[in-house]
């Protein structure tokens, strides 16, 4: 059996990008022959090709036919879909988030809808008007491999939390740190919408008492043995807890999960209920519920039902090109509507910058001998941040630093 994988990006360390390192390697580990496919390498890729997995972004340049496309985001597997025309397909939809996660069009390819969760599942007979019967649910698993308690026996733990989002932004954190503080908790940030990723999460997670996070990310963090609080995107979804677990496992622990203002009252009083015995029932319910080898056996009986069918082209490809191309004719034209609009503001930003500047400018220069050499000092450094190298603000700032 050889199956091409297509992804979105296969670059930074994200989603979906992890969900095909993992089921990759646990495939290849399985003796089935895999290659990934995505228009944009980079660190996930490098990994892929290190463990003698085939990872291209230019499908001629494949060295087999695949007997199967594992397709996810229609942006890789439309391309997937025309270089192969003769080769059934399954379509794996992640969520609600971001735009690519559904097909555009009913593909003749694709004998298989498969969703992660309630939500995606939703997405897809909405946008493709599938009924719920024709979309398998299987969801999502986690390396235990990598992802075991560790620990445990470490109360120190207990005095640390994580926000561990590649979304996670500086401005949304501080009603997170405040209620972690009141409990006497130090809060760290990871992600890489803060500089700040995680290559191996394995050997990170343990440090922490509780985490705060959704989706693949907080089934990591609570298979190391961590309590978890659902947040991201500025917003929070309560303390998993053994009697909600399946609940939210249903939505993947994700947006649709995710739906309260941040409050950092509740927050605290949330934080202050939790402890270590709830964490390790947690630990062991994705253990029990939640494995990369049970989510990898699922997956190899839906491609062995598709190839068991003797599937053959049908459908004119020629016609399904020209339907998939009407179809994103729209968010074409969207894309470009939103990089003019946004080409405007930010010339309008540099030219107010400029006129701003100007302005610091005259009144730094008109103050620059007076008494007060401290906001002369300030409206210079001002200046550089507006016009790095200005050469009279660089004068001011060494006079006033001498």
């Amino acid at each position: 059996m050889r199956i091409l994988i297509t992804n979105n990006t296969l670059s930074a360390r994200a989603g979906t990008e992890m969900y095909v390192r993992d089921l990759a390697f646990s495939l290849k580990n399985k003796g089935i022959a895999i290659a990934c496919y995505s228009p944009k390498l980079g660190e996930v890729a490098d990994e892929l090709l290190k463990h003698g997995i085939e990872t291209v972004s230019d499908l001629q340049q494949l060295t087999y036919k695949p007997d199967l496309i594992h397709a996810q985001h229609f942006t890789a597997a439309a391309a997937a879909f025309f270089t192969f025309p003769q080769t059934p397909a399954i379509f794996v939809c992640h969520g609600l988030l971001p735009w690519p996660e559904t097909p555009l069009i009913k593909f003749n390819q694709i004998q298989k809808f498969i969703a992660v969760d309630q939500a995606s599942r939703e997405r897809l007979s909405n946008e493709l008007k599938l009924n719920h019967e024709e979309i398998t649910i299987i969801q999502n698993g986690i390396d235990l491999k990598r992802f075991h308690p560790s620990n445990n026996n470490d109360p120190s733990r207990n005095k640390r939390a994580l926000v561990f989002s590649n979304q996670a932004q500086n401005t949304s954190i501080l009603p997170l740190a405040n209620a972690c503080s009141a409990n006497g908790i130090q809060l760290d940030i990871r992600g890489s919408g803060v500089d700040n990723p995680i290559a191996q999460p394995e050997k990170t997670l343990g440090k922490y008492g509780l985490v705060f996070a959704k989706g693949r990310a907080a089934m990591e963090a609570m298979a190391c043995g961590c309590n978890v609080i659902l947040a991201d995107y500025g917003k929070w979804g309560g303390a998993v807890t053994p009697q909600n677990w399946l609940k939210l496992r249903k939505l993947n622990f994700g947006l649709r999960a995710i739906d309260r203002e941040l409050d950092e009252n509740d927050i605290s009083k949330e934080i202050s209920n939790l402890n270590r015995e709830q964490a390790e029932q947690l630990s062991k319910l994705v253990c029990q519920h939640a494995s990369l080898e049970n989510m990898t056996r699922q997956l190899i009986a839906e491609y062995q039902k598709v190839l068991s069918n003797k599937w053959m082209p049908k459908a004119d490809t020629t016609k399904e090109a020209a339907s998939y191309v009407l179809a994103i004719a729209p968010l074409l034209y969207e894309r470009d509507e939103y990089a003019t609009r946004l080409y405007e503001e930010t010339k309008m930003r540099l030219g107010n910058e400029t006129t701003n500047a100007g302005l610091l400018v005259q009144a730094m220069v008109t103050l620059r001998d007076g008494p007060d050499q401290i906001l002369v000092g300030r409206l210079a450094e001002q200046v550089l941040k507006l016009q790095p190298g200005h050469p009279i603000a660089l004068e001011i700032l060494g006079k006033t630093n001498d």
